[in-house]
């Protein structure tokens, strides 16, 4: 394969450079044709907006789009490409798909300078270049998020236009510039009326600039989200960048109205920390930063944000699980989330409602579990203050006819949220119940589910913000004139907590740039990924675990729905992603990664909530995502994830033409020693086993007499074999079954 690979680029690159090069602009005139043409020119830009790329020459450009993983690796910024291709109009672009044949001509070649421009120069006639708009202001505040509607933009004679940024671009989380900037980006347009006919000449709506790092903007700026380090009961710090030395300072206090004034640092720097100390325990700060440059009248803002202290609670953290998980790989032993049977879960749950003592808050976009709700009347009969919020186009049949205060909001996406927050204003009854199962039978008894319980009040307090805001008020009425949900919502949370020791992170969606935090936490892969899933159709996220793959990480991926529209399954097992069908009794319903669990040097992180990856949870729905930075929780995330690999997988690779003789690998991944467990043979036979690395070179065998009925295990020394995935393949009475075996230390 390999082999043939080689001949068949080979063939593409030598076709290509036999046709006839024409320059773009010539390219543009013949219109959209079913007949390849071949062009040549610098490659303007990267995976920043997403598939595309942008081709320049001298003439012209336009955007090419090809989603082969060989032709994104190939097709990097500054490279001089041929490529031949035929013309489509797609919503108004002049677009080369499919891409034919290509060749590298010369990589590393000096960038096209950018035209000098205004707003009307983002147009047609200089579609797919590289202009530059002096004088830009933003119409809007706050951090950069994905939004279908772009950003508005004026320029310095007062004429606007827009900015778009896509769903996981390298802007997404930081803070608009509140500074006039000079703006670069490719002259593009998205127009859902333009007509498959039109010539690329004659649509006059939908351009817009698309920047695409933020070496893009010149000026004055802001140029990372803030982070928090020293996080304590009473002190946290601060920390951002400048891309100009400049002052350190913010106006903060207790409320929204920062009316303890302000506060600053010495000195000037393009990295800046501030201190905030003499705090209490899980204690809000409501912090608006600023720099300053010394000698000017610029100074750039951050849009105020909400920050929290450690608290007081004991911080447990109990990870449960409605599947069996894998216990034999436990790190330190006995440390394995808790295995809760259907009805053990709803018992977990009636019980911290039976336990409040104050309050009571829901948020769960389904339920038709009687007995809970019946638990929250009882509740709210002994004077616990109980509200729900649910989404408002679920069935939800208990809650027809309850007494307890009640919601339903985000009628055109989803109120999806799974979590409930119980006694809040308490430092040790305060409890968060999250993860990914929602109040039903099927999803207790059947569908695969992990669920989070965490004992800290400042994590409570952060998930009641969030309640507030989709309730409408603080009270114990809801006041649907006032609730905000879904798009309409702020990033007004706390998102960096202490809980127990362990680093937590707290993203809220849509309004939180969730998708980005989590391509944070797959960026920061160094060994290992493992993602579970319902659905993964996130173009970002997609992106980030093929650049974990070409980063030579070890990754596996279970995915239930792999036939999704816009699905990331096909393109990912192209470039050679271990991921699966994750076949299922039920509805494999998890929505957790793990990165580098066994890797303790690194940052052992696991993803999970009720956040999927797809462009819904992310834009358009009410999600909440936890993002805890532990080994031991990775662990037990693993455990569960072990499980389920060796469950599903193994259904899927049975081979029925090999007797029904089953292989499974225990444990996997594996760091010293490899059990191969053969079983459900249907008649004695001599098996061969053997390890292949991806070159296909046999590196262990071993040869047993199998006895039918009977299961066998055949142990192997894999310590000397370096980390990375191979194959485990059985030879049975002519017949082959195939396993994949990855070895991590």
């Amino acid at each position: 394969m390999r082999i043939l690979t080689t001949i068949c680029l080979a063939l593409g690159f030598a076709s290509a450079a036999m046709a006839q090069t024409i320059t773009i602009a010539a390219a543009r005139a013949l219109g959209p044709s079913a007949t390849p043409v071949t062009i040549e020119g610098v490659i303007t830009n990267g995976t920043e907006l997403g598939p595309v790329r942008y081709i320049q020459d001298a003439t012209g450009a336009m955007a090419i789009y090809n989603s082969n993983a060989a032709f994104q690796t190939a097709a990097v910024v500054g490279s001089t490409m041929n490529l031949t291709g035929v013309l489509v109009n797609y919503k108004g672009i002049c677009e080369m798909t499919p891409v034919s044949a290509y060749t590298v001509v010369s990589p590393g070649q000096a960038m096209p300078t950018p035209m000098p421009g205004v707003a009307a120069d983002i147009n047609e006639a200089n579609e797919g270049k590289l202009v530059s708009v002096a004088g830009c202001t933003f119409t809007q505040t706050g951090n950069f998020v994905y939004t279908a509607a772009g950003y508005t933009v004026t320029d310095g004679a007062g004429a606007s236009f827009k900015v778009f940024l896509r769903n996981g671009h390298p802007l997404i989380g930081t803070p608009i510039p509140n500074l006039a900037v000079n703006i670069t980006g490719v002259s593009s347009q998205f127009d859902n009326a333009a007509l498959a006919t039109d010539n690329f000449n004659t649509v006059t709506t939908g351009y817009q600039l698309l920047p695409r790092t933020p070496a893009d903007f010149v000026g004055f700026f802001i140029t990372s989200a803030v982070t928090v380090t020293n996080l304590t009961q009473n002190t946290f710090d601060l920390n951002w960048t400048t891309n100009l030395a400049s002052t350190t300072g913010a106006k903060y206090g207790f409320t929204p109205a920062l009316e303890m004034g302000f506060t600053s640092a010495a000195g000037t720097s393009t990295a800046h920390a501030l201190p905030f100390t003499g705090l209490q325990p899980a204690q809000v700060v409501y912090v608006r930063l600023f720099s300053a440059r010394p000698g000017t009248t610029d100074t750039a803002w951050i849009a105020p944000s909400s920050y929290i202290t450690q608290s007081a609670s004991s911080g447990t953290m109990q990870i449960f699980v409605n599947h069996p998980f894998d216990a034999t790989i436990a790190n330190p032993p006995g440390n394995t989330p808790t295995l809760l049977t259907g009805a053990a879960i709803e018992n977990k749950i009636i019980g911290l409602i039976n336990a409040a003592r104050t309050t009571i808050d829901c948020a769960v976009y389904n339920t038709n579990r009687q007995p809970i709700i019946t638990a929250l009347e009882a509740a709210k009969a002994r004077g616990i203050q109980v509200r729900y919020v649910y989404h408002i186009g679920t069935a939800n049949t208990p809650l027809g006819t309850t007494s307890i205060a009640k919601l339903g909001v985000n009628p055109s996406k989803l109120m999806h949220n799974k979590f409930m927050v119980v006694d809040a204003g308490s430092v040790d009854s305060s409890y968060v119940w999250t993860g990914s199962l929602n109040w039903t039978d099927n999803q207790m008894l059947d569908d695969y589910n992990n669920m989070v319980l965490i004992q800290d009040q400042s994590l409570a307090r952060a998930y009641t913000v969030e309640f507030q805001e989709m309730w409408g008020s603080s009270g114990a009425t809801p006041n649907a004139a006032t609730s905000l949900a879904g798009a309409a919502k702020a990033d007004n949370t706390p998102h960096f907590f202490k809980i127990g020791g362990k680093n937590v992170q707290l993203y809220f969606s849509p309004s939180d740039a969730t998708d980005a935090r989590i391509g944070d936490v797959i960026a920061s892969a160094n060994s290992t990924l493992e993602f579970a899933l319902l659905t993964f159709t996130s173009n970002n996220l997609g992106t980030q675990v093929r650049n974990a793959k070409f980063a030579n990480v070890v990754i596996r991926g279970l995915v239930d729905n792999p036939n999704d529209q816009n699905s990331q399954f096909t393109m990912l097992q192209g470039v050679g992603v271990n991921v699966v069908d994750a076949v299922c009794p039920g509805i494999y319903h998890h929505k957790f990664c793990i990165v580098d669990a066994a890797n303790t040097a690194s940052d052992p992180t696991v993803v999970t909530g009720s956040h999927n990856w797809s462009s819904s949870a992310n834009s358009g729905n009410d999600e909440n995502t936890l993002i805890i930075h532990d080994a031991a929780i990775a662990n037990q995330y693993l455990q569960i994830f072990n499980n389920d690999w060796n469950v599903l997988t193994a259904t899927l690779e049975q081979v029925a033409n090999i007797n029904g003789l089953m292989a499974t690998i225990l444990p996997n991944p594996v760091s010293a020693k490899a059990t191969i467990r053969l079983a459900d043979g249907k008649a004695n036979d001599k098996v061969i086993v053997g390890i292949y690395n991806n070159l296909g070179q046999q590196l262990l065998v071993q040869t047993a007499d199998y006895q039918a009925g009977a299961t066998q295990d055949l142990s192997f020394d894999v310590s000397a074999l370096p980390n990375g995935s191979y194959h485990v393949v059985l030879l049975s009475n002519g017949s082959l079954l195939s396993r994949t075996m990855q070895v991590v230390r």
